[in-house]
């Protein structure tokens, strides 16, 4: 007896369910690959080194808010540090230090850090790069040996990455610090877009730097 046209081939079926059954699965596959692509991607930004005992403890100026003075201030009560130092960064024309060293001062002051204890930079930086330039000027003159340097967690690797390089013959010791409970976090930062603009911003910024583009923002 003929085949009807209607009955369909032995095993199409479960070649369908199998299809049906497959696409969650490949689906729950890419998931878990890119979490885990994009949590790797915000790790690699995030540097923290042993919290040792150092001359200054420096604090990086942006962010936007008072966490890095905090946590720089943290690290000072903590006996971690004999000095606290601000970089300068844009001071108003007539201007000795900006609004922005005036807060980080006060801020530092009210969390309990002597004022005799605070040092700023002496010039305007504008740049992470200029930053550390003016940070080595201000060790030298006061002879330290290590420092320890607070930032945004994902500012830490550049910020590593630039300190070395300025560093590599001064026989100082440099140890970069993030700011901890910070909002920025390696598992879940593409989820808003503060996260998803500081992880792109950050890797364009480290990328230049790489191919010989020095210059760039604080932040």
């Amino acid at each position: 007896m003929k085949q009807s046209l209607n009955t369909p081939e032995p095993g199409n079926g479960r070649k369908s369910q199998s299809l049906v059954l497959g696409i969650p699965i490949v689906f729950l596959f890419i998931c878990i690959l890119g979490s885990v692509l994009l949590t790797t991607a915000g790790g690699i930004l995030i540097i923290a080194d042993p919290l040792r005992s150092s001359d200054a403890v420096v604090v990086l100026s942006g962010g936007g808010d008072m966490s890095r003075m905090e946590e720089g201030a943290r690290i000072f009560l903590e006996k971690n540090a004999q000095w606290l130092i601000l970089t300068e960064t844009t001071p108003r024309e007539g201007e000795r230090v900006s609004d922005t060293t005036i807060l980080f001062k006060d801020t530092a002051r009210n969390l309990g850090v002597p004022d005799s204890a605070i040092l700023v930079t002496d010039q305007a930086a504008f740049s992470t790069l200029e930053e550390a330039q003016q940070v080595l000027k201000l060790a030298n003159r006061n002879s330290f040996k290590s420092l320890i340097i607070v930032t945004d967690p994902f500012h830490t690797f550049r910020t590593r990455l630039i300190f070395h390089s300025v560093f590599r013959d001064s026989g100082i010791d440099i140890y970069v610090r993030p700011v901890r409970n910070h909002w920025y976090r390696s598992t879940n930062w593409w989820m808003t877009a503060d996260g998803r603009q500081a992880t792109a911003s950050e890797y364009i910024k480290i990328f230049a730097y790489l191919f010989g583009f020095k210059s760039g923002l604080v932040e």
